[in-house]
């Protein structure tokens, strides 16, 4: 919930300045649904024998991704999330676990850091 909002904001700020408003409203708005959406789903939930059949489970990246798509806006951004799928995909095949996860946020925010660096030297 949190991430959808912020990316919510972050584009509004963007776009059209900071406007507390609109942050509350999305992050309310955000928070009745996601309260709604759980009632639904504690009281119906059972009745999906395989929530996987369903391709539910793809449910939470493609958001991420739709959320993360229109935000590749420069050169710095597209690098770092390349190398942080790299990494992701390469730590998945060979980490045990969710490890992969951790390690591809940390790369990321590393190469994120030294290329904004970069970048603010110029």
């Amino acid at each position: 919930m949190v991430d959808e909002t912020y990316a919510l904001t972050m584009d509004r700020i963007r776009k059209a300045g900071y406007n507390p408003g609109y942050q509350l409203g999305s992050n309310a708005s955000f928070y009745v649904a996601w309260v709604s959406a759980t009632a639904v789903g504690a009281l119906t939930g059972e009745r999906i024998p395989d929530p996987l059949a369903w391709g539910l489970d793809f449910a939470m990246p493609a958001m991420f991704l739709a959320l993360l798509i229109p935000r590749l806006t420069d050169r710095t951004g597209v690098t770092v999330c390349a190398m942080a799928a790299l990494v992701a995909v390469l730590g998945a095949l060979y980490l045990p676990g969710k490890w992969y996860i951790i390690i591809a946020c940390l790369a990321a925010s590393v190469a994120g850091g030294l290329l904004e660096g970069k970048n603010d030297a110029r």
